[in-house]
Order: C-alpha cells, then structure tokens, then sequence
C-alpha cells in the first residue's frame, strides 16, 4: 500500500509552511512510478476548538500534487493551534499508516492580538496599592500562547500626565507641581509568567502596578515593544 512521510505529517506551526510526501506503491510495498493518482489529504480539528471555542472549526483539505516516480507533495499553512485528525485517502481507501495525530503549535506573538483584563475605563486604582491585572499572550490567529518564550518582553510603564484635579486642598498651601520631576514621571510595573505547572500551562501575564502619588497617567502595556489591544489606558 501507499506510504506517507515528512514531519508535515504530526507537527506543524500556525502561520508557518508544513510539508508531508506520499509515495505510490503497490500492496507489496514496491513502488509505482506513476503520476495519475489522486491522494487527498484531510485535517479535522483541532479537537480542543481552538480560539473559536468550537471542536473541529479549523477542519481543511487538499489534494496532494505529483512530483516524480509516484513521490507526490502536500503542503498546509494551518491557522488554529491545537489537535488535528490527519487522513490520507486514495480512491477512498486510506493508505498505510493513516490516521496520523498532527499537533499545530501557537506561531509568533502577536502583541495587537494581546489582551489585558482591565475592562472599564478610565481605570480608576487607588494611590499607595497594587493593583493586579492579566495580559494574555496570542498569536495573529488569536491562538493562546502557553508557555514563556525566552525572546518574550512584556513591560507595564504608567507614565505621567497631570494631577489638575488633585491639587493642595490647604488654603495657602501651594501644591507641588514638579512633583513628578522629583520622583520620576515614569513608573514601572511588574509582568510575571503564570506556569501552573508543565502538564498545565497558562497563556497570561500577571501585571501589577502601584501609583504613588494621585493625578491622570498614562497606563502602557507592551509586547515585544508593542502595544497591546487597548494600550494605553488612562488612569
């Protein structure tokens, strides 16, 4: 029976070229150097659903093309990370081997597919406390990234605007204007890799900040030196 080979065959990267070859043969195993023959290639999954929630909505096909002597390619660009059923079939017969369980990995951080959980603006924290927040990691496909990539960067900046609307209370007391020029206008959070544990992983970020002093900042998330979905924040 026909055979197939090629790490295209149970790996594969979202966003990144995958190939497999299948080699004619006849039911004795010698090969058949023919290029008539039509090997279709299936991919069901991933079984998880991927970022749409939904088991199997990343399914594709294609048709394998002839290159020489009955050695046929297949190339595939999958998009939703997560676990594919792989079927070769010819005249409706799977070949030898077939199914294959293909593993499509997450592809490169995105930093505009990141989110963070701050949901209400403006954010509204309280001076002297730490306030604690996620930043979840995705790829262009919105794939969750699950695991801390050495190259990673995620920086959490609250840069200074104004303090108009928290000026002295005292009368005759003058507030402190350049306040910010003596303890910094820039003050930087703290991004830290939530690892359950190897076997179950997570794809967020804890971020935390702590404001000193009250006025309107400019909160910055970053990626890479990117910004995030709905970075900056006011707060």
């Amino acid at each position: 029976m026909s055979t197939a080979e090629g790490d295209g065959l149970t790996k594969s990267t979202a966003g990144k070229l995958a190939t497999l070859y299948v080699q004619s043969r006849d039911w004795d195993g010698a090969i058949l150097a023919n290029g008539g023959d039509d090997y279709a290639v299936s991919f069901v999954g991933p079984h998880e659903g991927g970022p749409t929630g939904v088991a199997d909505s990343g399914s594709f096909a294609l048709t394998a093309t002839h290159v020489s002597l009955g050695r046929y390619i297949a190339t595939y660009v999958p998009q939703l990370a997560g676990t594919y059923t792989l079927t070769i079939t010819a005249l409706g017969q799977k070949i030898s081997g077939s199914d294959w369980t293909m593993i499509a990995s997450p592809g490169e951080i995105a930093p505009t597919e990141c989110t963070h959980s701050l949901t209400t603006t403006p954010v509204q924290l309280t001076t002297g406390i730490t306030h604690f927040f996620t930043i979840t990691i995705r790829d262009i496909y919105k794939n969750l990234i699950k695991d801390s990539r050495e190259a990673t960067a995620v920086t959490i900046t609250a840069t200074y605007t104004n303090h108009n609307a928290w000026l002295s209370p005292i009368v005759g007391v003058t507030d402190l204007a350049d306040w910010q020029e003596i303890y910094g206008r820039d003050i930087s959070g703290l991004a830290v890799f939530n690892n359950k544990s190897a076997s179950d992983p997570s794809s967020t970020y804890t971020g935390q900040v702590t404001i000193y002093r009250a006025g309107t900042f400019s909160l910055i998330m970053q990626v890479n030196g990117i910004h995030i979905t709905a970075s900056p924040l006011t707060d």
